[in-house]
């Protein structure tokens, strides 16, 4: 019987996002890009399921398979109306699989996420940290400057885009004296990719957490608190695009929650996720030029 030529199902294979070559941090380089995966949750009963993030963003993502594979360089890119020549991603964009996080005390969980972070950090690449539970934002950080897009503002912020919920007072009065800055949906919708990048990299080389309640929630209806006035697929990728430009050390995904509708067989949230989430990585690799996202 003839091998099978045309590319794999859905399910079939090494389930490594983007179907990406899987590899160890030793392995890594300043040009490589890792995912590392974060299956933890802090919620129980209803609202568990949170630790199932990173594979449901993994299955999601072998959609976009191709972008990953060396047989197939110029996907289309629909909202440019162009191919996009992303050889540049082949054997840069590396999956390193999960961090052992799942069977430890939050805090232990917490701290083997941190080591790895730093870990891949020290060697100079780049990571994308897949998860569920907002905890794992500001665990990947660590120490570093936080650009949070969505999720809930504590002040620790050297920069907050749409915030998901209203701020309270005392938490804007504490991120403007530690010398933060929080943007509304409406400022940032307006602004330049260039200003966005000249924001980021005014924080020292941060961390990036981002939310899927940034995103509007009549588009996904998974987060436990919705931003109605959130921002669009189109507008979120156009800032991943400038943020993946300036000089962040990485991005932490976070919440997918599986008890909110949303994780239906099309997978409204993970695949909006993804989806923006090429942004990122094209502004990383240079794969789009300003004109695509200005």
């Amino acid at each position: 019987m003839e091998l099978r030529q045309a590319p794999l199902p859905r399910m079939a294979g090494d389930l490594t996002f983007m179907r990406a070559p899987r590899g160890r941090i030793e392995d890594l380089g300043p040009d490589s890009l890792a995912v590392l995966g974060a299956p933890f949750e802090a919620a129980a009963g209803a609202r568990a399921g949170q630790r199932f993030g990173p594979r449901i963003l993994r299955e999601t993502s072998v959609y976009f398979g191709w972008q990953a594979n060396p047989q197939f360089s110029h996907p289309i890119d629909i909202d440019a109306r162009r191919n996009i020549d992303t050889s540049s991603i082949h054997g840069r964009l590396v999956d390193l699989g999960d961090a052992p996080v799942g069977d430890r005390p939050p805090d232990a969980a917490m701290a083997a996420l941190t080591g790895c972070v730093d870990d891949i950090l020290d060697r100079g690449a780049g990571v994308i940290v897949l998860g569920g539970d907002r905890a794992i934002g500001e665990a990947a950080s660590g120490d570093r400057p936080l650009v949070r897009i969505g999720g809930e503002v504590t002040g620790r912020e050297a920069l907050a885009l749409a915030p998901a919920a209203p701020v309270r007072r005392e938490t804007a009065d504490r991120l403007r004296e530690a010398g933060g800055l929080m943007l509304g949906v409406g400022r940032l919708v307006d602004l330049p990719s260039r200003e966005i990048m000249r924001l980021t990299q005014a924080a020292d080389r941060p961390f990036v957490h981002l939310d899927l309640s940034a995103l509007s929630a009549p588009l996904h209806g998974m987060s436990p608190t919705p931003r109605l006035a959130g921002l669009t697929a189109p507008q979120l990728y156009r800032v991943l695009v400038a943020i993946g430009r300036a000089p962040v050390r990485g991005l932490a995904v976070t919440g997918l929650d599986p008890a909110l509708n949303g994780l239906s067989i099309v997978k409204t949230g993970p695949r909006l996720l993804v989806t923006v989430l090429l942004g990122f990585i094209y502004g990383r690799m240079g794969l789009l030029d300003e004109e695509t996202t200005a």
